[in-house]
């Protein structure tokens, strides 16, 4: 059973310096189901701080949204989902090629497209993290960092 924070708040932070990674870096939450990658979606930007928030009722929301445009994609209830979910920052020519694959897919909405645009996660390499969601956090924050590298490592470039 899949137990939702009220909030969501993923502190990204550079890897050796601890320091806050900055803004306009894009993070995706994902669920599983069976073990098995199930539903993503766009947590959000980083702000200056670097902090990511996503609320539960943004999340729920979405899911409904999703599940009335794919019904026999997204069968299942959001509390029936893993407790196990991962938070991604796709970097480098990953990111690079994933925002490519979605400039032209004619079913990504614009808003996030735009998110897509304004990413500056080509700096950085690919960082992610897993949460264990099997315990009520229900009306809680949950809290959780991530820590990124960027791609050239000088210290000028990591302020």
């Amino acid at each position: 059973m899949l137990y939702l924070p009220e909030t969501f708040r993923v502190h990204l932070v550079h890897e050796q310096l601890v320091t806050p990674a900055g803004p306009d870096l894009l993070v995706v939450l994902t669920l599983r189901s069976a073990g098995r990658d199930y539903y993503g979606m766009i947590a959000g930007l980083s702000d200056d701080s670097g902090l990511v928030v996503l609320l539960r009722s943004s999340l729920e929301d979405q899911y409904r949204d999703d599940q009335k445009a794919f019904p026999m994609d997204y069968r299942i209830a959001l509390g029936d989902c893993d407790p196990r979910i991962s938070l991604l920052l796709r970097g480098g020519e990953d990111f690079a090629q994933q925002r490519s694959q979605l400039e032209k897919s004619p079913i990504v909405d614009v808003s996030s497209r735009e998110l897509y645009a304004r990413a500056r996660n080509s700096l950085f390499w690919t960082a992610s993290t897993t949460v264990d969601l099997d315990e009520d956090v229900g009306g809680k924050v949950l809290d959780v960092t991530l820590r990124v590298r960027r791609r050239s490592q000088s210290a000028a470039e990591l302020c």
